[in-house]
């Protein structure tokens, strides 16, 4: 939700300063990608209306197995388009399995023969392709050539249309065509669509669309791939999606709390197609109500905190006969990698208790990887080859190190609270005379009374295999919960009073000055406008890890705000450096931001305490910039954190 706030303050920031740079949003898609049901790919698409033109752009991501490999494939690309639709530049960033190019494209419709000149620049050199078109030839976008037919005809069924189109995968020009089918009731695998059957052809390749009247894609697929489906997410699905299966089952939680890790109790209702299909029942959680509605199990899970101490009871390596496939390797958990064994004896440094082996594992792993979305899992090699990950990459690197010390663990998956949504998860159990709960990508021993278990299996293979689809079908709601949670020294009421903005959950408060006025706002973030509306302050209130490196937290935050913006050329911070917020320390950071020659200054500044954040960004004209500081330093001075 930060960077989403951040993104409509610059955004709104680039309108108001001139410099022809005003854009209107016409339409935001984001599309999963599914071979077979299972998603393989995700991506968001973005096409702005400009004073000049049109500005069309694209982030996707997709992931395959390849030989036993597991291989990737990124691109970002901007387009600009002139208000005929036709491509004036354009620039891509591609990373196929780990090699970067980025590609620069300019066209020039004003020689009698237009030129258009690519240049590809690859981690051996740069070169550059010249291409002469026909007298008055144009060059097209794929995906922007069907608004134009809709701007221009409509969608009107028999329709063919022919272009030159610049074809994004490999940045080359190609000669292409739409072909307008009929209106109605579609049949894409296991969906429906009602729209039109558009077919889009580009060499020897046919790909079959499904649009609506504004000629929005839904679907689309390939007679020489039918298995694969791109699919447009719904309003009601996750509006960001970030993972691959576990990640992408998200839902909008009922209650918002601003303390999720300090919960040592919870009742989970649950609504779902099988009882007998989960695992619901453990030293964890109990099912304290069951009846059956309309085909469906209704269940009200009590969820307790455990956090009693196993020390003492079992000693290094725990060998129980029936217990020996919870030691074993699959696909992705490998115990007997002698790095991953080696790292074991370095981590427990001759350790032989085994609940303060636990201990000293969840630490090392929750310190080691760096958060970061995956849309497959990584393997255990993979992992230490690169270590970024979600608590997919958590929970096997957790399960191989603690299977190579003798510690019998599985795999558990459900769903995790988390700022406002149920997020879907994966974390580890261990035996020790029963099965004990932590969570590694969450630092925990004693995981919350927020953490719903539905799934354990022994095999990382079995349990991705299985989940996702369950998960899907879960209605669940809040019913209870109880939190350690402090309260704040003075009275606060969430809200705004005068130029005060306050949130009595965060024990925060921020005072802007009386020039400048907040414009948007809701319980947990807010957007004050100077007068003059030439800069702007955003503060969010987040929920975040307790215990995550800060640093991390910020570049995490920058990195997110560049993927939100295609098309602006970031200049990111030399440095960072910590400053005393309210007698707290905080980390801030400075960047610039430049899109058609106006540069846009950036600090952003991020403070955590426990399970809690806190970011403040100010944007300003960098020419603006000595005016406008010394509010922002004002509105940090006037920060309160009142616990």
């Amino acid at each position: 939700m930060a960077k989403k706030l951040f993104a409509v303050a610059l955004i709104l920031l680039l309108a108001i300063s001139g410099a022809g740079m005003a854009q209107t949003m016409i339409s935001e898609s984001q599309y999963v990608y599914e071979e077979n049901g299972t998603p393989i790919g995700i991506s968001k698409d973005v096409f702005y209306k400009t004073e000049t033109g049109y500005i069309c752009g694209s982030d996707f991501t997709i992931m395959t197995h390849f030989l036993g490999r597991i291989l990737t494939m990124e691109y970002s690309i901007a387009v600009e388009l002139d208000d005929s639709y036709v491509v004036t530049s354009a620039s891509m960033e591609q990373n196929l399995y780990g090699a970067s190019t980025v590609f620069d494209m300019s066209v020039d419709y004003e020689s009698p023969e237009p030129l258009v000149s690519i240049t590809i620049t690859e981690q051996d050199g740069q070169r550059t392709e010249i291409h002469v078109l026909e007298p008055g030839q144009k060059l097209y976008f794929p995906d922007a050539a069907l608004y134009m037919i809709v701007a221009q005809d409509g969608l009107v069924s028999g329709s063919e249309y022919e272009f030159l189109f610049l074809e994004s995968s490999e940045f080359t020009l190609a000669p292409g065509w739409f072909a307008i089918g009929e209106y109605g009731t579609h049949t894409i695998g296991d969906y429906q669509f009602e729209g039109y059957h558009i077919q889009y052809g580009q060499d020897y390749t046919i790909v079959d669309l499904y649009a609506d009247k504004a000629g929005t894609i839904h679907f689309s697929t390939s007679p020489d791939q039918p298995t694969l489906i791109a699919r447009r997410l719904s309003d009601e699905e996750l509006p960001e999606l970030t993972g691959y299966p576990v990640e992408l089952i998200t839902r909008e939680a009922n209650l918002y709390t601003a303390y999720p890790f300090r919960s040592v109790r919870s009742r989970i209702s649950l609504s779902l197609p099988d009882l007998g299909a989960v695992q619901l029942e453990d030293n964890r959680q109990r099912i304290v109500e069951h009846r059956a509605i309309g085909g469906r199990e209704q269940v009200l899970v009590e969820i307790t905190k455990d956090s009693r101490s196993h020390q003492g009871q079992y000693e290094l390596p725990i060998v129980v006969p029936e217990l020996e496939v919870y030691l074993g390797s699959d696909r992705y958990i490998d115990p007997g990698l002698p790095e991953i064994q080696a790292l074991a004896a370095d981590i427990l440094q001759g350790e032989t208790d085994a609940w303060t082996s636990v201990a000293k594992l969840v630490k090392w792993v929750f310190r080691y990887l760096n958060p970061a979305p995956t849309i497959i899992p990584k393997t255990t090699a993979q992992i230490l080859a690169n270590p970024d990950g979600n608590c997919k990459e958590y929970a096997i690197l957790f399960a191989s190190l603690a299977r190579s010390a003798g510690i019998p663990t599985r795999l558990a998956l459900g769903l995790r609270y988390f700022d406002g949504v149920w997020i879907g998860h994966m974390w580890n159990e261990v035996w020790l005379g029963e099965w004990i709960a932590v969570d590694p990508s969450h630092g925990q021993i004693a995981p919350d009374a927020l953490l719903l278990k539905l799934f354990h299996l022994d095999s990382a293979t079995g349990l991705l295999g299985k989940g996702p689809f369950m998960l899907s079908d879960v209605d669940i709601a809040i019913r209870l919960i109880d939190s350690l949670s402090k309260l704040p020294k003075t009275p606060l009421e969430t809200g705004v009073s005068g130029q005060t903005f306050a949130n009595a959950e965060y024990a925060f408060s921020i005072t802007v000055p009386d020039q400048w006025s907040i414009t948007e706002m809701d319980d947990y973030s807010f957007m004050a406008l100077a007068d003059t509306q030439l800069a702007n302050i955003v503060a969010q209130l987040f929920n975040t890890v307790p215990g995550l490196d800060i640093t991390r937290l910020m570049y995490q935050q920058l990195e997110e705000m560049m993927m939100e913006m295609p098309g602006f050329t970031f200049y990111p911070p030399e440095e960072t450096a910590f400053r005393i917020i309210d007698g707290y320390e905080a980390l801030a950071a400075s960047l610039g931001i430049d899109f058609e020659g106006v540069l846009i200054y950036v600090e952003l500044v991020i403070l955590t305490i426990d399970d809690m954040g806190y970011m403040l960004a100010f944007t300003v004209p960098a020419m603006f910039y000595e005016h406008y500081q010394p509010a922002f330093e004002q509105v940090l001075d006037s920060i309160h954190i009142h616990w």
